[in-house]
């Protein structure tokens, strides 16, 4: 508890005092969301934002209140990684001071970890819903193994707000399902268990009515934007003709993004999974089961579209926790002197990778220059620049950047603003949500902020389901408006149609801050409406 809030502590400070990082486009977006409350939103729950609302109204919103949630669940997975590990181990036979040991051991591990580094300082869905996963493993776990009563309505509590954050908190239910099913006759339920399990599954099924009240009035989009985003029929995105992409690689791929973001933590994990499981007892098969449903469904996924590394990271949580815990008690298991070595010298080099990592990010920008400076200086650098090649730098403009493109846009329409005369004032059009949300934030006064990518053969998003977002507007038409896009021929043809002309924003055709290399700016001048779907097939 000690080291927990003490970590608790130092990332507070960090975040308030010596972070550098501007709010990334998805915490923009759920910052965004925060400021107008509903039930859900068009691609998550709603859990994130109400996170967000409630940390603003307390603190206000600079960036490191949009990202107090992430600390807060940060170190409550460490708690429950702690006491979800110490309570196997003391069912497995550990005297206290082993069973402290390994709780202890299991935690770091946990918290180590790159990825769970990075989901406890920035504002995403990933960082809560680590912690409902650990929640609910822990109090699972209390209640199949220790008959506790009240576990039974932490388990459902916590599957409900962690599905608030994300849908596939659910699958953290079959995985006790199986385990209770496989180790039946070693579970030590409360008398009165059936009334228990009734009531913990009520409270979860009270998470899934904010998602479905807002999705049966907005025409199930969020449902749509699933199947969008799997490339299937129904969704939000047009079927591709012909043969669909796909790699034989994209399972290889989410496996092994697991083992960078997890780092050999996760690997530890697995080994006892086979090397211990028998020496750790049910506590082991339990740790596994709960990680096991997750990582079978983004496999299976994998099979059909590109996966993202974040996918099945709770999932990681578990196994963690049992390679820290394998490896505090391998010094025990003299009959096998080899795999208390191994385990030993895994956590240990975990450790080091995590703490490794640590400085790295937390600081990308200096890493960043060092790297792009060694990179001037080493011998291939030298003999690139004989062939007419330099290496460029190493940016860091998905983490810093958008303050400075903020502040150029706000410029850029005093600007047009001040060259009307009829008061009509210019609004800003980006075509992604990402970079919209941004804008929205970090431009001074923080205007309305408009996006186009529906409009322009792209993907939905909750800009399309707000009023006061909408493009169709007629308030809109003959004002100016500044636009952010790619640099695509069809894009401008579609700026084309919306206004009476367009020009380049700037003499090199980019805003201050913007990292992206085929992202540019115009000038829009009298708004004419939107033309759906204009550059869709230019697009495709």
């Amino acid at each position: 508890m000690l080291i927990a809030a003490a970590v608790l502590a130092a990332r507070v400070l960090y975040l308030a005092l010596a972070c550098p990082y501007d709010l990334v486009e998805d915490e923009a977006q759920y910052w965004l969301w925060s400021r107008h409350i509903d039930w859900s939103y068009y691609s998550k729950g709603p859990g994130v934002a109400w996170a967000i609302w409630l940390s603003t109204a307390l603190f206000g919103d600079a960036e490191w209140a949009v990202r107090l949630p992430s600390v807060l669940s940060g170190f409550v997975a460490m708690v429950c990684a702690a006491g979800l590990t110490r309570d196997a181990a003391l069912f497995g036979g550990a005297e206290p001071r082993a069973a402290g040991r390994a709780a202890m051991w299991g935690m770091i591990v946990v918290a180590v970890a790159p990825v769970f580094q990075m989901t406890s300082i920035l504002m995403t869905i990933d960082g809560p819903l680590v912690a409902c996963w650990l929640c609910a493993a822990w109090a699972a776990w209390r209640a199949l193994m220790h008959g506790s009563r009240i576990a039974w309505g932490v388990l459902g509590a916590a599957l409900a707000i962690g599905f608030l954050f994300k849908y596939t908190m659910i699958l953290a239910a079959p995985g006790v399902i199986v385990f209770a099913l496989l180790w039946r006759a070693r579970l030590n339920l409360h008398r009165s268990w059936r009334m228990w399990i009734a009531a913990g599954a009520t409270v979860a099924l009270l998470g899934l009515l904010p998602v479905v009240i807002w999705n049966a009035q907005n025409d199930w989009a969020t449902f749509r934007h699933l199947l969008g985003h799997l490339g299937m029929s129904g969704g939000d995105m047009p079927v591709a003709a012909g043969p669909r992409r796909w790699s034989p690689w994209w399972p290889f791929q989410l496996a092994f993004s697991q083992t960078g973001m997890a780092g050999p933590g996760l690997m530890l994990g697995l080994l006892a999974c086979v090397l211990a499981r028998r020496a750790l007892g049910p506590g082991a098969s339990f740790l596994a089961w709960f990680a096991a449903p997750i990582f079978v469904f983004y496999l299976v996924v994998s099979l059909f579209a590109e996966p993202e590394g974040n996918w099945p990271i709770a999932g990681t949580t578990t196994l963690l926790a049992l390679g820290g815990w394998w490896a505090s008690t391998a010094p025990l298991q003299r009959p096998r002197i080899g795999h208390a070595r191994l385990a030993r010298i895994v956590w240990t080099v975990a450790i080091i990778y995590g703490l490794c990592a640590s400085p790295v990010l937390l600081r990308a920008d200096a890493a960043a220059s060092i790297v792009s400076r060694l990179k001037e200086w080493s011998p291939v650098a030298s003999a690139a620049e004989k062939f007419g090649a330099r290496p460029g730098p190493i940016r860091t403009g998905r983490l810093i950047g958008a303050r400075q493109l903020g502040a150029h846009a706000g410029r850029v329409l005093a600007e047009l603003d001040a060259a009307r005369s009829d008061g009509a004032h210019a609004f800003v059009i980006a075509d992604h949500y990402g970079r919209a949300s941004q804008l929205s934030y970090y431009i001074p006064g923080r205007p309305t902020v408009f996006c186009a990518s529906s409009l322009m053969g792209g993907r939905r998003s909750q800009f399309d389901v707000w009023p006061h977002t909408d493009l169709h507007d007629p308030a809109l038409r003959g004002r100016d408006a500044l636009l952010l896009s790619n640099d695509r021929p069809w894009t401008l043809d579609s700026w084309r149609t919306m206004f009476r002309s367009v020009e380049p924003a700037t003499d090199s055709g980019k805003l201050e801050g913007e990292h992206k290399r085929d992202r540019v700016a115009y000038i829009g001048r009298g708004f004419l409406g939107p033309q759906d779907k204009a550059g869709a097939e230019g697009r495709r």
